[in-house]
């Protein structure tokens, strides 16, 4: 599944979202060894625009969004 570029999500309304890709699953032996790394195409890791924390979402929980982006992230921000 394609990602968008930003998302919006009903548990921050108001707040756009940068996509910064699919979660990587790893596998690990009974060592400690990676076995396996595998994206997860069901899911994105997104980031609140203008913060540094992390949260992954199912993409069919979250909106596409195009529209202007601000550097504070708030959705209809007039800022240019």
């Amino acid at each position: 599944m394609k990602l968008a570029d930003y998302y919006l999500n009903e548990d921050y309304p108001g707040v756009i979202f940068e996509c910064l890709g699919h979660p990587i699953e790893t596998t690990i032996d009974h060592h400690g060894d990676v076995i396996r790394e595998e994206e997860n195409d069901l899911q994105a890791v997104i980031r609140m625009v203008g913060d540094n924390a992390e949260f992954v979402y199912f993409i069919e929980d979250l909106v596409e969004y195009s529209d202007h982006v601000c550097s504070c992230g708030q959705l209809g921000c007039g800022h240019v």
